[in-house]
């Protein structure tokens, strides 16, 4: 395979068949040609034969010459005719699939030969993406069997994202956790992403909703780095543990909405440059503020960690194939949708263990209350000073044995049918000492109590408001009075 590389994207077949053109072809010996990000067209020079000898022994031969590279601008097959012409065949977007000699997501071309015929062709092809040619010369059953294991991986993946994000949509629905939320956000940025990269079903979606202009990749880039983002910070709770941290990943944040719109303004190329920069820096910090909280502890820092890690890997290994850092091969084309997979499956066990492990803390949490109260009960009970509760109409809620006893009465029942002279006993002057457990959250004074022919007792009373769980001032019901007997 000869490659020629055309800065000017404006020769033609002749031309490149002229002297002046022919001596400039270059060798390559790369099972993959890994042209990454160019503005240039490519020529690549390829001599066939089908010679006449044992064990071939039919008269014609078809062939399949598959350019495995998906959504190619320019993708040309020149064949050479009678009289030194050539035979132009047209496989890239600018022909619909099922209007494509070979229906298929990659440039395919049906190359015929007679039995001891040699040929020369030549490939003209171009792509404003990132471009990298497999060059493959099938037989028909060769080329059957290739699309069945192709499709029937493809299909495995589509089909577990999808489940995938069916299942934590159900859940996010479910629970209202907003980390679920974005996370079925990323799981579906990601697929949309592989079905725009490598293609594999853009034939099916076509049918039923026309051509996707894949430059519209840079903008779910920008998505699956918004929405990660935002899960992770929900995900590993770093608003409330680590808020340095969080304004950190609040930065990145600020960068990427802003480069979402400005993309927008922007050459494809120039937008793809960007974001591909961007995440090279981000990614690897986003990974190490994980593993910074798992070192201090946080669980789920470590889940989200071992599973981000993976799918970075597979992104860091797409961007070293894109920059030609990396070879382009069966390898590192697997390297992104097999780190999706790993991750999107990670995640998913690991949000469901931290529901398991919120749920076990609440019911621990429950427990726990359950426990006090009961405690709180017995010394309610047993105290000897009088305790009792109230609402802030004066009506009486509850109170204990002793302030029962010190008001005079019998039982419990018949203290609490006097609600609201007992109000108004306990306070001297209610409005000021209203307005004192609004701005101190205490008021005390001194009672002087006669019940009957018994003798007078004076009481030390104070009333308080206890905070409520969420921090603020409980309702005014919610006044617990201890009272003193004085000799």
């Amino acid at each position: 395979m000869l490659v020629l590389e055309d800065e000017t994207n404006q020769l033609t077949i002749d031309q490149v068949r002229s002297k002046r053109y022919i001596e400039r072809f270059y060798s390559t010996d790369m099972p993959v040609l890994n042209i990454g990000l160019s503005d240039s067209t490519f020529w690549i020079k390829v001599s066939l034969s089908y010679p006449n000898v044992a064990p071939n022994i039919e008269m014609l031969k078809d062939w399949y010459l598959e350019v495995a590279s998906t959504q190619l601008d320019v993708a040309e097959l020149y064949l050479p005719d009678l009289d030194e012409k050539y035979i132009v065949q047209s496989s890239d977007v600018r022909t619909r699939h099922k209007n494509r000699s070979i229906r298929h997501i990659n440039s395919v071309f049906p190359i015929t030969l007679h039995l001891g015929e040699e040929i020369t062709l030549f490939l003209k092809l171009e792509k404003s993406t990132s471009m990298r040619l497999p060059l493959t010369l099938w037989t028909p059953k060769g080329f059957i069997e290739k699309i069945a294991i192709e499709e029937f991986t493809y299909g495995l993946f589509y089909g577990s994202m999808l489940v995938l994000l069916v299942y934590n949509a159900f859940l996010y629905f479910s629970v209202r956790d907003q980390s679920y939320l974005y996370y079925v956000l990323y799981l579906g940025g990601v697929t949309i992403f592989e079905l725009l990269e490598v293609g594999h079903g853009l034939i099916h979606i076509e049918e039923y909703f026309g051509a996707i202009d894949r430059e519209y990749i840079v903008f779910i880039i920008w998505e699956i780095t918004l929405a990660s983002a935002y899960f992770g910070k929900i995900f590993m709770s770093l608003k409330e543990t680590h808020p340095n941290l969080n304004s950190v990943l609040n930065m990145f944040l600020a960068i990427a909405i802003a480069s979402f719109f400005v993309s927008l303004l922007f050459d494809y190329k120039i937008s793809v440059n960007w974001a591909a920069s961007y995440n090279s820096i981000f990614m690897p910090t986003y990974i190490g503020v994980a593993l910074y909280l798992w070192i201090n502890g946080s669980e789920n820092a470590k889940y989200f960690f071992l599973a981000w890690i993976a799918n970075v890997i597979g992104f860091l290994i797409f961007t070293g194939v894109t920059y030609q850092i990396l070879p382009a091969n069966a390898l590192t084309f697997s390297a992104t949708p097999v780190g999706i997979i790993v991750e999107a499956i990670t995640l998913s066990f690991a949000l469901a263990n931290r529901i398991k492990n919120e749920q076990a803390g609440r019911i621990k949490s429950d427990r726990d209350t359950i426990e006090y109260m009961a405690r709180y009960q017995s010394v309610f009970n047993n105290a000897r000073e009088g305790m009792y509760e109230m609402t802030i109409k004066g009506r009486l809620l509850h109170a204990n044995p002793s302030m029962v006893d010190l008001f005079g009465f019998e039982t419990l029942k018949d203290l609490m049918k006097s609600n609201l002279a007992i109000a108004n006993t306990l306070f001297e002057d209610p409005n000021q000492q209203f307005y004192e457990l609004l701005e101190k959250g205490v008021t005390s004074n001194t009672l002087r109590l006669q019940h009957g022919n018994k003798k007078t007792v004076w009481v030390a009373h104070k009333a308080k408001i206890i905070r409520g769980g969420n921090g603020k001032k409980a309702t005014l019901r919610e006044l617990f009075i201890i009272l003193h007997s004085k000799n």
